[in-house]
């Protein structure tokens, strides 16, 4: 027998799982339209990625990729950042750039 309580559970549930499935649908929209909705994430999240340090004639950074990251949300978020940004973003004093113009290749140098 279904009570008042299992009913509105079940209500409840089902309303979270439409406004998830609308999240997700606005942003494959936006994906495909080259338009980032809000950016879910910042600099302290960035720090999750897989990053590798290099040296360069400048000194070293820290380089992280698409493949790395199994093209993970963090990753697209901080690519979504450098896109509206021509390629380059300080985010907490952190400088992030695209390597060489790759939108798959992020390289980043610490303050």
């Amino acid at each position: 027998m279904v009570t008042d309580d299992k009913l509105h559970e079940a209500i409840v549930n089902f309303a979270n799982a439409l406004e998830a499935a609308c999240v997700d649908l606005k942003r494959h929209i936006g994906e495909i339209h080259g338009v980032a909705s809000e950016i879910k994430y910042g600099s302290k999240d960035f720090d999750s990625l897989k990053w590798t340090m290099k040296e360069s004639a400048k000194g070293p950074y820290q380089q992280t990729t698409k493949e790395a990251n199994e093209n993970n949300e963090v990753f697209r978020s901080l690519q979504a950042v450098l896109k509206k940004n021509n390629g380059f973003a300080i985010l907490s004093g952190t400088k992030y750039w695209n390597h060489q113009n790759s939108q798959d290749i992020i390289d980043r140098r610490g303050p």
